[in-house]
């Protein structure tokens, strides 16, 4: 498993760019070629969703203030809260990504 999502992509670029000296097989395949870079594209995107999952702390700490409030409230039942996940803006594919370039987009319009 990949935890290093840097040099995951890195990796993959490698494998998959042209050369003239020492032919890349893989490139060749076709459908099986396809199928890799599906794989490759989610292992990515899991290794992204995971770094936002166990760093929500430091992505978007005042999202947490609610929270907080709730436990000193004395709301200590668990099934009450949830847990939430936030996406960040430069998250690729995320709602405030897709409202950022809705917002790009009809600025260009207008």
């Amino acid at each position: 498993m990949w935890y290093n999502e840097k040099a995951q992509k890195e990796w993959l670029q490698y494998r998959i760019q042209q050369r003239e000296r020492n032919q890349s097989t893989i490139v060749f395949y076709k459908r099986m070629f396809h199928q890799f870079l599906v794989d490759s594209f989610s292992m990515i995107e899991y290794a992204r969703l995971n770094y936002v999952r166990d760093h929500q702390m430091e992505l978007r700490d005042d999202m947490y203030k609610g929270l907080t409030k709730a436990i000193l409230r004395g709301e200590i039942d668990s099934s009450t809260m949830g847990r939430r996940i936030v996406l960040p803006c430069t998250f690729m594919g995320g709602p405030p990504y897709m409202i950022q370039n809705y917002q790009d987009a009809m600025t260009i319009c207008g």
